[in-house]
């Protein structure tokens, strides 16, 4: 048969087009007789599946040792959370007293007895004792006390940090509540003071003796720098027989890491810059006197100190001494904890009560004098209300974002502004935490600080290494407006005392600087504003952990995990 090549190729799609409706065809019938059989049995695979698993789900493990795995997990993870618990317990134990010895030792959970004559006392004398003398010093470890000047407080440290003005006696959570706001604006001062140690310290720098060789005649040669200043001190023989000095050959160089020109002598009272030698239980000032240096300037000290007990030949630590117009942190504003410390990162959540202490009293009516009993003056108060937390009258946190930050804030304590959830006697505010676990609190916390702009990082990192373990949501900051730092007794005290060219520091006994030279002149100057200044805020959220254990729930038989 001979195929007709030009007819196919004309109609090649149509014969195409009948080939595939043809397989088509041929497709659907074997899928119509081929197709149900297997889509039972791929069902019915699926079923007697779904079935074996819930069968074997309703019977339980086939043994014991099918749990011993998980269970040995569970325990591996519980030992671990208690482990790290403990630890960031014993980081923070020691921020948390009581005003008292017997309380201190009794009061370890909230839940343990605390009476009403206890607690009348706490109210009437002894909790306002915790703030003598917070302005000047601050309990750093159990036998040591460091000094907070020359750091102002507006308007006074009862200003900054009020205490509560009680109305009636405390029930067991206004006692916690109350040291728990206590203790934290504590420790917000020691990141303040934390600060004035870091920059203070003197690092020292290794001299290589070929290229800065030891004075003709002087004993040795050591140099020390921090973020101001380096000095080379040159040690050399004094006039009487054994006798050591800090030589007038010694150095001092502008190293301000900004490179401004900084004055050698404070600008109100004429007083220069003062140095501290730390040798175990010795010490000694010396002071450097002069006309400003510019930066990189080098200026021989031009006079002698005697370094009495130091030993120059064994390690000592040397300490810059700031007044209130060198200080890196030159006023503090703000101390705030709960509502009004929310940044604008976390406003929007809702802040919750610590149940266990909201369960621990019902309300009561034993006392309802005594207004004013701790001492503090009428309206001011210590804890926040959700609408009105404590603080200076016309300054504060004033809730999130520049455009709020310093106005409008009214003190805070009974009365002062809406509650959301009281406490029934004294109108505590409960809402203050964001979240509150078994082993942790977290609290809003935030600080607005007059300081150089040159340490904001510092400010910054001791809140980062602060014990209250805060972690940072908004920074803010701006020029300083009209601020001149106030003189303070002391300091108008030394430069009225001042006698044979020797001067007294801030805040020290001239006893306790012998040999230290005068200063230039007398009197105090006119300040101005310093251009360097700004208004710092620093919103976070501070981790408060609580005592690890267990103990008896309040009115139950039934351990329970609690906090302090």
């Amino acid at each position: 048969m001979k195929i007709d090549k030009e007819a196919l190729a004309k109609n090649q799609f149509w014969i195409l087009l009948g080939a595939a409706l043809l397989l088509w065809v041929i497709a659907l019938a074997m899928l119509k007789m081929q197709g149900p059989s297997a889509v039972a049995e791929k069902f019915a695979k699926y079923d007697k599946a779904d079935k074996d698993i819930k069968a074997a789900l309703s019977k339980g493990p086939k043994n014991k040792s099918f749990l011993e795995p998980w269970e040995k997990h569970g325990e591996t993870f519980r030992s671990h959370k208690d482990k790290v618990w403990a630890e960031a317990w014993t980081v923070q134990q020691g921020m948390m007293t009581w005003p008292r010895a017997d309380f201190q030792a009794k009061l370890r959970y909230p839940t343990d007895p605390f009476s009403t004559a206890e607690r009348s006392e706490y109210r009437n004398t002894l909790y306002i004792t915790q703030f003598a003398d917070l302005d000047r010093e601050v309990l750093q470890f159990p036998d040591l006390y460091k000094k907070m000047t020359p750091v102002e407080f507006k308007g006074g440290v009862q200003a900054v940090i009020p205490p509560i003005n009680w109305v009636k006696t405390p029930t067991r959570e206004e006692c916690w509540l109350a040291q728990e706001d206590f203790w934290v604006k504590r420790e917000m001062l020691r990141i303040v003071h934390d600060v004035l140690e870091t920059v203070g310290n003197m690092e020292e720098v290794k001299i290589d003796p070929k290229k800065d060789p030891v004075p003709e005649g002087a004993l040795a040669r050591r140099r020390f720098h921090n973020s101001y200043w380096e000095i080379d001190l040159v040690f050399e023989k004094g006039e009487r027989p054994g006798q050591q000095i800090i030589g007038p050959r010694s150095l001092i160089k502008n190293t301000h890491i900004g490179r401004r020109t900084q004055p050698l002598a404070n600008p109100r009272t004429h007083r220069g810059l003062i140095f501290r030698l730390d040798q175990g239980d010795s010490y000694r000032y010396f002071q450097v006197v002069g006309e400003p240096l510019a930066w990189g300037e080098v200026r021989e000290f031009k006079a002698a100190t005697p370094v009495g007990a130091i030993d120059y030949r064994k390690p000592f630590n040397v300490h810059q001494v700031f007044d209130r117009d060198n200080s890196p942190v030159r006023r503090i504003d703000v101390l705030e904890v709960g509502a009004r410390a929310q940044s604008n990162r976390t406003q929007t959540v809702a802040l919750k009560p610590q149940d266990l202490l909201k369960k621990m009293d019902a309300p009561t009516t034993d006392d309802t004098s005594g207004a004013g009993a701790t001492g503090a003056a009428a309206g001011s108060g210590g804890m926040p209300g959700s609408g009105a937390m404590a603080g200076p009258a016309g300054s504060g946190m004033g809730g999130p974002g520049r455009g709020e930050l310093g106005g409008g804030m009214t003190p805070g304590g009974p009365g002062a502004g809406p509650v959301g959830d009281p406490t029934p006697n004294n109108l505590l505010e409960r809402n203050r935490y964001i979240q509150v676990t078994d082993q942790c609190r977290h609290l809003p916390v935030g600080l607005v600080l007059i300081v150089d702009q040159a340490h904001i990082q510092d400010v910054l990192v001791a809140v980062a290494n602060s014990r209250l373990r805060v972690q940072v949501t908004q920074v803010d900051f701006e020029h300083a407006h009209g601020y001149v730092p106030a003189a303070s007794d002391a300091e108008e005290g030394a430069v009225e005392g001042m006698e044979g060219g020797r001067a007294t520091p801030p805040m020290m006994a001239a006893e306790t600087m012998p040999g230290m030279p005068g200063a230039a002149g007398q009197g105090t100057a006119r300040v101005t504003e310093d251009p360097n200044l700004v208004e710092l805020s620093v919103y976070g959220i501070a981790a408060l952990y609580g005592r690890p254990g267990v103990k008896p729930a309040e009115g139950t038989g039934t351990p329970a995990a609690t906090q302090p």
